[in-house]
C-alpha cells in the first residue's frame, strides 16, 4: 500500500466513523471525493488540488465548531499556499505533493477530537430516530 492509499483509507474511515457526526469532517470529504472524481476524469491533479481546497475553505469556515475543527481547518492555509506554490513552478511537484499530503494526514487525525458528541451519544442510545433528533437544524445543517 503506498501513500496514496493510505490517504483513501483514512478518508474512507473518516466518511464513516467521523463525518457523521462531525459538519468539517463531512465539508472535506465531500470536497476530496468531487476532487477525487474529477481526477479520475482526467483533471490534472494540481488543479484539482487547489480547487477542492479552496472550496474546502470557503464552505468549511460555516462549520467550525471548537478548537480541533478550527485548528483542521486552518491546516487548508498551508494547503493552499502549497497549491499556489506549485502553480507557480516555485515548488518541485514531488515535494509539494507529500507536504500536501502529509498535512492532509494531520487533519484527518484532527477531525475525530471535534465529534458532536450529542449526535454520537443519540445514536447510541436511540437509534437513527434519535441521531437524526440530534443534528442542529440551523442554517445549512439540516440532515438531509
Amino acid at each position: 500500500m503506498g501513500a496514496g492509499d493510505a490517504y483513501i483509507a483514512a478518508i474512507v474511515v473518516t466518511m464513516f466513523v467521523v463525518a457523521p457526526f462531525n459538519a468539517l469532517a463531512r465539508v472535506i470529504v465531500a470536497s476530496w471525493t468531487v476532487g477525487h472524481i474529477a481526477y479520475r476524469l482526467g483533471v490534472p491533479e494540481l488543479e484539482v488540488n487547489a480547487v477542492q481546497h479552496m472550496a474546502a475553505f470557503v464552505i468549511g469556515s460555516r462549520f467550525l465548531r471548537g478548537s480541533s475543527c478550527l485548528f483542521a481547518y486552518a491546516l487548508l492555509v498551508p494547503m493552499l499556499a502549497i497549491d499556489g506554490l506549485r502553480l507557480m513552478d516555485a515548488l518541485p511537484p514531488a515535494e509539494g505533493w507529500w507536504w500536501t499530503l502529509s498535512l492532509a494526514l494531520v487533519q484527518l487525525s484532527i477531525l475525530p477530537f471535534g465529534i458532536d458528541r450529542k449526535q454520537a451519544s443519540a445514536l447510541t442510545a436511540g437509534g437513527l430516530g434519535a441521531y437524526w433528533a440530534a443534528r442542529p437544524t440551523d442554517f445549512l445543517r439540516v440532515g438531509a
